[in-house]
């Protein structure tokens, strides 16, 4: 009985090793199933579901605005949460509010985006991006289409150019405004302009061989200032015809109001046209030498009338020339040439150029001009940086010498004070470059930690010019 006993605890003993529970009944041994394992928890995430994600609008007149709507559904255990929504295009307007950017559990949402047509014509097809942080898709892609029927035609259509025209007369250019197909009409009830234009305009019809339309002719008006047109006219359209039963039944009668934008561009220019009406030869970088021409101004009668040039006045920096073009007669086109005076100072500088004139319209003309006068020698850098920090790159420096390109520019010495500071000259450059010499400067002593002046003292053989001096600067950290 002994034995038997010392079995069964070595069995439990056993049994509790291998996961299974024994309980002894009488003598004879039973078995129970395992102990089944804790239950994990289901993770809680949110599903993003569309039953259709592309709508089909069907036809649209342009000028109109239609809504795109889905049905967004949460079909996950968490609240969907929607981040941002994109279209793919300025004319879509999605509406969502912030509180329905949260979407429950099992809850709808009606998503709608409206499309606005004007400036649309033909097969249109847009996009709207949702964003959300459903874990299987979070950027979800919805689709509309639409067929968009233009109402009305414009020629040109965005933009008029109103070229140079004169006060009093009539813009070359005209604005044809007629339907897109027979069985309708277009009529213009009126412009407006966004800014006000010195500009008139009368309406007529269109010329024969169009469908039946109207053409805007523009006029300027007899006061209008000189100078440059710039604004927008808008065009008050009213188009009637059948409908194609966008909306209505089909070959029903309807009557739309629509407005077209048309840019307008131009300059009214008086008895003389100028150009250019600005000099200025720093915007292309160009540093300019003593007894340099610059940019002549063309100054030309608009209607070929003759004219005089009585005066020009140009400030001290500057000398002109005044010639007929082309030497042609009777004299209605003369080139004014200013030129940088031998005398002028180096340096930048803004004037006005003043020709007097003998037209009625425009007495007086007035030329910005700016620019940059070269020094006799140009020196490039205009101080000479030495860093004495341990690395090669901060110990030398290359000085470009730049003169007039008709002088040939010589170099007599090159010397610094600092004896730690040593210039040499570069071997000479090509003889197609005499103006154009190059210094080499190199700190060469150990310097004394701090910031040190010193100044490159350069002799040349340039008239006015003999004695350059450039400053320098040794920088030595702690």
């Amino acid at each position: 009985m002994l034995r038997i006993m010392r079995w069964i605890a070595k069995a439990r003993l056993l049994a509790v090793a291998m996961g299974v529970t024994w309980v002894g009944v009488g003598v004879g041994l039973a078995q129970l199933p395992p102990t089944p394992p804790p239950e994990q928890p289901v993770e809680q995430a949110p599903k993003l579901v569309v039953a259709e994600r592309i709508v089909e609008l069907g036809l649209i007149y342009a000028g109109d605005k239609k809504t795109a709507t889905w049905v967004l559904r949460n079909e996950g255990t968490a609240d969907l949460v929607i981040e941002k929504t994109q279209a793919s295009c300025g004319c879509t307007l999605v509406q969502l509010t912030d509180e329905q950017k949260t979407l429950p559990s099992g809850r709808t949402l009606e998503l709608k985006a409206e499309f606005d047509t004007t400036g649309r014509r033909g097969t249109e097809r847009k996009t709207v991006t949702v964003y959300s942080n459903d874990p299987q898709e979070p950027k979800l892609v919805l689709t509309f289409n639409a067929e968009v029927k233009a109402l009305y035609e414009v020629n040109p259509r965005s933009a008029l150019m109103v070229q140079q025209v004169r006060r009093g007369q009539a813009v070359t250019q005209a604005l044809d405004v007629f339907p897109p197909e027979a069985g309708y009409t277009v009529q213009v009830a009126k412009i407006t302009f966004e800014s006000a234009v010195p500009l008139a305009y009368r309406i007529e019809p269109a010329p024969q061989g169009q469908l039946p339309g109207q053409r805007v002719r523009f006029q300027v008006a007899d006061d209008a200032p000189l100078g440059n047109v710039s604004g927008v006219a808008v065009l008050h359209l009213t188009v009637t015809g059948p409908s194609d039963g966008a909306g209505e039944p089909a070959g029903a009668p309807r009557t739309w109001e629509r407005q077209h934008k048309v840019m307008l561009r131009g300059e009214i220019v008086g008895d003389l046209i100028v150009n250019p009406v600005v000099i200025n030869p720093y915007a292309a970088r160009q540093r300019l030498l003593r007894g340099q021409s610059l940019e002549p101004v063309r100054i030309a009668s608009t209607d070929k009338s003759p004219f005089d040039i009585l005066g020009v006045e140009a400030g001290p920096l500057l000398e002109t020339t005044v010639e007929m073009a082309q030497n042609r007669l009777p004299r209605v086109e003369y080139l004014v040439t200013p030129r940088i005076r031998q005398d002028a100072k180096p340096g930048p500088f803004g004037t006005l150029m003043t020709v007097r004139t003998s037209s009625i319209d425009q007495p007086l003309i007035q030329v910005p001009v700016f620019g940059i006068i070269m020094p006799l020698v140009d020196v490039e850098p205009q101080l000479v940086l030495l860093r004495q920090d341990g690395t090669p790159a901060g110990t030398q420096r290359r000085v470009k010498l730049l003169a007039d390109p008709r002088e040939a520019l010589e170099v007599a010495s090159a010397t610094c004070a600092n004896a730690a500071v040593q210039v040499e000259q570069e071997p000479l450059t090509p003889e197609s470059q005499p103006h154009l010499r190059y210094l080499n400067v190199r700190l060469v002593g150990k310097v004394a930690a701090g910031r040190h002046e010193a100044t490159l003292v350069v002799q040349t053989n340039i008239k006015d010019a003999e004695r350059l001096e450039v400053p320098v600067t040794i920088v030595v950290p702690e």
